[in-house]
């Protein structure tokens, strides 16, 4: 049994939990983890049999006739632990000591992710960006998302959820950051904890190693300080207030129907060191868009850059959409992100689709910080194993590369793509559209979708999910919950 497993032991550089998430398999360690309605170690010799030969499987369940089996097997290694997901945020910890550039950790009860992605457009062009994928910011998403990290890199922009007592303590150990951000704290997420205050200081625990945190001035203001300074007696708070001119930042907002416009302001000057517009209007946005400014400000991005970049920031759907085409076409929108690790876990979205043609429509990838050729030559090894019927990609990059992706045809831009008429060409498929934003891919969702004014119902799951945890908490942790969904009327679910 295997009581260290290092990273140097593994021989592929992916790592992946799901066994319906392999595309490379020849380069990829499998971890085999065990739930309470799964477990991953009766997938192995299927596995196995697609071409994977690195396996990491619990003591508890390497049982029965299935080492007796392993044991015939050709080329492939077991490494058995006592716990497959200790041992991945063990790894992923080493993993990250291995790189001494700065790291921004973000948690909180509302706004992670937004404030992830908004930061990482500021910054893009700036630095070589690696960040958490969509919101992986879980005791496994963490460290998966933590593994990403390349010595190409300068930067890296993570995010941390809890929902129990204890949790934080693994995440920082894993992500050791030295910049943070605590967003708007509240109610969600709250039904393991005895009181908010002890919430609170669970989510504190990320930064007891940071050199920097900020976070808006508010009711816990008193708690955030007494509990951080001893914990972390040389962290740099910078507090920032739309109310109190004395806090470190005094920020105002100067709003029209359209637009607004922020000034950020240091207590000790009377100008301000951020002037900026935007169109974002909403107090949420706002609230998560001086975090990032702060933070940009803070690693080093002046006023100048900043109003450049501002332009790129605009209100995201944090979801990938399922949507539906005409000529029987499903569109699978997730043309918020494009990178590699946000390629990776669309895929088998597209996939799914067995009866129908498999089309995927890429923009240029941009700031990823590897050479082109390298860059193209990884998606490439990425999909190319897929049954994919038709690539096609948009940019002058993609373009110039396009002998590194085998079958693909390539367009300058989005507007020359539309113009083709290829797009009108394509029915009884599923369409994965995976774009930078400059390039604008909303039009291509909008030339494919079906057009209708049928009345919708929108149910906020976040919403749900914070009801059902004020109930958790009010009838205590020893009283069991049964929940059910009814579909249309009583008794036809």
């Amino acid at each position: 049994m295997i009581h260290n497993l290092q990273p140097q032991s593994l021989k592929s550089s992916l790592i992946s939990l799901d066994s319906r998430q392999i595309y490379d398999a020849d380069n990829t360690a499998f971890f085999a983890v065990r739930g309470i309605h799964h477990d991953g170690h009766q997938y192995i010799e299927n596995l196995y049999k697609s071409g994977v030969k690195e396996f990491i499987v619990e003591k508890v369940a390497w049982t029965g006739i299935l080492p007796e089996k392993a044991k015939k097997w050709n080329n492939a290694n077991f490494y058995v632990v006592e716990n497959s997901i200790q041992t991945l945020q063990n790894l992923a910890a080493q993993h990250r000591h291995k790189f001494g550039y700065n790291l921004v950790a973000i948690t909180g009860s509302n706004g992670k992710t937004i404030c992830k992605e908004w930061l990482a457009t500021l910054l893009n062009g700036t630095y070589h960006l690696v960040k958490s994928p969509k919101s992986f910011n879980s005791q496994i998403g963490v460290p998966l998302s933590v593994w990403a990290m390349k010595p190409n890199h300068n930067l890296g922009i993570f995010e941390a959820g809890i929902s129990r007592p204890g949790e934080m303590e693994k995440l920082e150990a894993i992500l050791k950051p030295s910049h943070g951000i605590l967003t708007h704290f509240g109610e969600a997420h709250g039904a393991n904890f005895i009181h908010e205050e002890q919430k609170l200081q669970e989510k504190l625990l990320l930064f007891k190693n940071s050199k920097t945190l900020i976070y808006r001035s508010g009711n816990w203001d008193k708690i955030i300080q007494t509990f951080i300074k001893r914990i972390n007696p040389t962290i740099e708070l910078i507090e920032w207030s739309t109310e109190d001119p004395t806090k470190n930042v005094f920020v105002h907002f100067n709003r029209s129907a359209h637009e607004t416009q922020i000034k950020l302001k240091k207590a000790s000057q009377s100008e301000p060191f951020i002037d900026i517009k935007t169109e974002l209007t909403d107090d949420a946005s706002l609230e998560n868009l001086c975090h990032c400014l702060i933070m940009a400000h803070a690693l080093g991005t002046d006023n100048l850059a900043l109003n450049q970049a501002i332009k790129r920031v605009k209100p995201i759907s944090m979801r990938l959409e399922i949507k539906e085409g005409l000529r029987d076409i499903k569109i699978i929108d997730d043309s918020y992100n494009n990178d590699i690790d946000g390629l990776r876990l669309a895929l088998p979205l597209l996939l799914k689709y067995e009866t129908k043609k498999k089309i995927l429509i890429l923009s240029d990838f941009l700031e990823i910080g590897l050479p082109e050729e390298n860059l193209y030559a990884q998606i490439n090894t990425m999909i190319s194993n897929l049954k994919i019927d038709l690539i096609i990609g948009i940019g002058s990059q993609i373009s110039r590369n396009k002998d590194k992706i085998a079958g693909i045809e390539v367009y300058q831009s989005t507007d020359d793509f539309l113009k083709s008429g290829r797009l009108n060409s394509l029915f009884n498929a599923a369409i994965l559209l995976k774009g930078a934003r400059k390039y604008n891919f909303e039009k291509l969702v909008y030339a494919l979708e079906n057009k209708s004014h049928c009345t919708q119902l929108e149910i906020n799951l976040d919403s749900l999910q914070h009801n059902l945890s004020y109930y958790k908490n009010k009838i205590g942790l020893e009283t069991k919950l049964m929940v059910m969904i009814k579909a249309f009327a009583y008794g036809a679910g």
